[in-house]
């Protein structure tokens, strides 16, 4: 809500977030394609420092998203949401998407990779495709062994021969 224009690099395309609340310091955000996009286009009409000021009071930074995030809630259709939520759909969207949980964890800011855990939401779906890749072509080997890898008897109830 306090995010000024001078943290916005619209030729890098880079946000710098600065007094973060973590430990994890300051750090620079990479802006997507739509986001920049939607910037360019709000900073050209800016004359103020802040991004987002506030309408009541010009000049002012935004004290509190709660009505103006109901409303747009209530107009989306999305029953049982919460503004923070937004940062764990962030989350969960880019693990989704292959990109690494330490990456994650540097976008989100956190000191610590547990608590980029706790957002990054892993769907049953995910855990089956995931557990999957250890699937090649039939073959598996046996754990704790130098033997060679055994194949896997097309009938599940036949052991296998190794």
């Amino acid at each position: 809500m306090s995010l000024e224009w001078s943290r916005i690099d619209l030729d890098r395309r880079t946000i710098r977030i600065i007094n973060t609340k973590s430990n994890a310091g300051n750090r620079i955000i990479p802006l997507n394609a739509t986001t920049h996009t939607l910037l360019s286009e709000l900073g050209k009409d800016a004359t103020l420092p802040l991004v987002f000021p506030s309408n009541r009071k010009p000049g002012e930074k935004l004290l509190d998203l709660k009505k103006g995030i109901k409303k747009a809630i209530e107009l989306a259709g999305i029953p049982h949401i919460r503004f923070h939520d937004l940062r764990h759909t962030f989350a969960t969207r880019l693990v989704r998407a292959g990109v690494d949980i330490v990456s994650v964890q540097h976008l989100l800011g956190h000191s610590k990779i547990t608590m980029t855990a706790r957002y990054a939401h892993s769907l049953a779906d995910a855990k089956i495709a995931a557990v999957s890749k250890l699937d090649f072509a039939g073959v598996c080997s046996l754990p704790d062994s130098n033997r060679p890898l055994a194949a896997i008897p097309a009938d599940p109830k036949a052991s296998l021969s190794v």
